[in-house]
């Protein structure tokens, strides 16, 4: 029985949230309200699932770090995120305009079925997400602010949202201008962050989800687990924040047929308050941008390691 819903439950749950946004939209209710539903009926989920078939029986005990989970989702992603569409959209409005008058119509394939509009929004939005999600993996002053993210002892639904708010603005910055430039209706939007919350929150749930030959279309859990892995050569991968084919694209794909890593996180130095998650990014990040660039600086510092050579497996570690 635990073995048939390991392998349902993926696509029964993204179904389920799928659903949750179809009868919002033709229901016209609001977009912000329509997220929300589809977050907390999945988390709640997740979280009782969490608990009934875990992946890693560890995971399961409480890090003490639930407060910071919720106030980063809360404050750190949500608020930073939303000014930034906000502005973004703002700066964008006018030049959409313009090249829709200049190529003599709309540049949004409005006529196309519903489903393939759901899946060219993913497309793109995500596409920008992916290179401004590797960015900050192999630029040295911003990794400092995705570090809070990756500095998780354990995976499970709620820390999706561990993101300090210049990660989840910049992510915006990234992700959205595309799809405004090309006039994308608000409704595809709203399908577009309904897939990133519920895929977020799959991806990084502690619950035994096997999802086969989605490995390689989505970000599931199998395939974002090795991406919080400790080991450079795992986690510098799979940077697609709903889908994966362009971590298929641009090689950047991981998946091993080994169990996926249960140590994770940085040895990245993250303070332990929450306020000093906050502001401690700010000034590593400051650090980075003043340091003269040399051959041994230049290497972006999530790229860089020490070889651990009284470990039997020889494992690099996170600096």
């Amino acid at each position: 029985m635990r073995l048939a819903a390991s392998w349902l439950l993926w696509p029964l749950l993204s179904a389920a949230c799928c659903a949750i946004t179809a009868v919002g939209l033709r229901h016209g209710i609001n977009g912000a309200v329509i997220l929300g539903c589809v977050f907390f009926s999945l988390a709640l989920a997740l979280g009782g699932l969490e608990r009934l078939m875990p992946f890693e029986r560890e995971w399961v005990r409480s890090d003490g770090q639930i407060t910071h989970d919720v106030v980063f989702g809360l404050i750190g992603a949500s608020l930073p995120g939303a000014l930034a569409d906000c502005l973004v959209m703002a700066c964008t409005v006018g030049v959409a305009q313009w090249l829709t008058r200049y190529v003599g119509g709309a540049l949004w394939p409005h006529d196309w079925p519903a489903a393939a509009q759901i899946a060219l929004v993913v497309l793109v939005g995500d596409f920008g997400a992916y290179w401004g999600h590797r960015a900050f993996h192999n630029v040295a002053w911003l990794w400092p602010y995705h570090a809070v993210h990756h500095s998780v002892p354990r995976l499970w639904c709620l820390n999706v949202g561990r993101i300090h708010p210049v990660d989840s603005a910049v992510m915006i910055v990234f992700s959205m201008p595309p799809l405004y430039l090309l006039g994308a209706p608000g409704d595809m939007v709203v399908w577009l962050f309904s897939f990133a919350t519920f895929v977020g929150l799959l991806s990084h749930c502690n619950v035994d989800l096997r999802c086969g030959a989605l490995d390689w279309l989505f970000c599931t859990p199998g395939v974002h687990r090795w991406h919080h892995s400790r080991l450079l050569d795992e986690s510098n991968n799979n940077y697609g924040e709903i889908t994966v084919i362009w971590d298929v694209l641009f090689r950047t794909h991981y998946r091993h047929r080994r169990r996926p890593p249960r140590d994770v996180g940085t040895s990245t130095p993250i303070p332990a308050g929450i306020l000093a998650q906050f502001v401690a990014p700010v000034r590593s990040s400051w650090r980075a941008v003043r340091e003269v660039p040399t051959q041994a600086t230049a290497i972006p510092a999530r790229a860089t390691a020490i070889r651990d050579s009284s470990d039997e497996n020889d494992v690099l570690y996170l600096t």
